[in-house]
């Protein structure tokens, strides 16, 4: 059985994150999920990256999808400043924000066995909407992005 697209998306973005942090950024030893899980017991502070929607994008049945990617960044109010978690937020929105170096990482090689993740090509990243929280405790920001993507076979031709 092969991987669904949404779940190659979730890894591939979590991958290129956790390629992006050095040692002394602020996202330094934040723990990084893929996926909604269950996130009450995810150990603070962390980003989740998981795919909300996948749609058919343009023509059905070519394997081309828009991706609704959301990643939440979440801390703990009793254990950081809200200047530390707006660090990180900030280097956060930097980091996805650099669609050239994002796609560069994912779409690597037109071999599936050179990529991070084989058989996902993303075309670009179009950020959709910025929420902020505080509930219970902990601050919680919420992005939203737009993505243009497929499932690809390392190829040029396209599973859908």
């Amino acid at each position: 059985m092969s991987t669904p697209l949404k779940r190659k998306l979730e890894k591939a973005f979590k991958l290129y994150l956790e390629s992006e942090i050095s040692a002394s950024d602020p996202l330094d030893g934040v723990n990084i999920y893929e996926g909604r899980g269950n996130l009450d017991a995810r150990e603070l502070p962390s980003v989740t990256i998981y795919v909300e929607s996948l749609e058919e994008n343009i023509q059905p049945g070519i394997g081309e999808y828009l991706a609704s990617l959301a990643i939440i960044h979440m801390g703990q109010a009793d254990d950081e400043t809200v200047s530390d978690h707006d660090a990180r937020q900030q280097q956060l929105e930097e980091i996805i924000a650099d669609v050239t170096s994002a796609k560069d990482f994912i779409n690597k090689s037109a071999t599936p066995d050179v990529r991070m993740v084989p058989n996902v090509y993303i075309y670009d990243i179009k950020e959709d909407t910025e929420d902020q929280d505080f509930e219970e405790r902990s601050f919680i920001d919420s992005l939203r992005y737009q993505i243009p993507c497929r499932n690809d076979n390392g190829d040029g031709t396209i599973t859908s």
